[in-house]
């Protein structure tokens, strides 16, 4: 009987060890399992980021080209109070030919009121913004146009106006008013900031 029980220690001792080296192989292999996933998740978050950041560009390219200025349809009609009167945008684009723009005007309300915004250019559609002494006219070409729009001096929109006062009154066009920009896009998506012009009128 002693000897059967001094037998059986070493298989007890033998079992236990076994035991402790599964449980730390199944911890290794755990470990290593989470490990694995960590960085997978990592690497998918990285790529997650990495793509936003590409989503984010380009951005447009702005550039100082280009003029505006205003005048007289008529240049020998006089501005009279109570009467409409027609006034052109000539626009200049560098060479670039543009599809789409934005226009700020400036004026004093009781001095003037808006009429009507008449696109000079067929293949350019008018939308209007009318605020207190400012008016926004935007441009765009119209997607079935397939002809490109250099401006050289080229009318682009008539503001017809009724002056309200008499005496010299002020029409401008503004850089920016507002967060509201007078700018040109050209067709690569570049957007111009135009040298803008004022017009002094003389209403009688």
């Amino acid at each position: 009987m002693q000897d059967q029980a001094e037998n059986t220690k070493p298989e007890v001792k033998s079992s236990k060890k076994d035991s402790i080296l599964r449980l730390i192989t199944v911890l290794v292999a755990v470990a290593f399992i989470f490990l694995l996933f960590l960085f997978f998740q990592l690497r998918n978050k990285k790529q997650i980021q990495d793509e936003v950041i590409i989503e984010q560009y380009p951005t447009p390219v702005i550039l100082q080209i280009g003029s505006l200025t205003l005048q007289k349809s008529d240049k020998n009609q006089s501005a009279e109070q109570n009467k409409a009167l027609n006034i052109d945008v000539l626009a200049n684009s560098g060479e670039k030919s543009i599809v789409g723009y934005d226009l700020v005007f400036t004026f004093t309300e009781d001095e003037f009121e808006v009429l009507t915004a008449t696109s000079l250019l067929e293949d350019f559609s008018l939308y209007r913004i009318k605020e207190k002494d400012y008016f926004i006219v935007t441009g765009a070409k119209k997607l079935d146009t397939i002809a490109s729009a250099i401006f050289d001096n080229t009318p682009v929109l008539r503001l017809t106006l009724k002056p309200k006062k008499k005496g010299e009154l002020t029409l401008g066009l503004a850089n920016n008013l507002n967060k509201e920009r007078t700018q040109m896009v050209d067709e690569d998506t570049q957007v111009l900031f135009p040298q803008v012009s004022e017009l002094k009128i003389d209403v009688k």
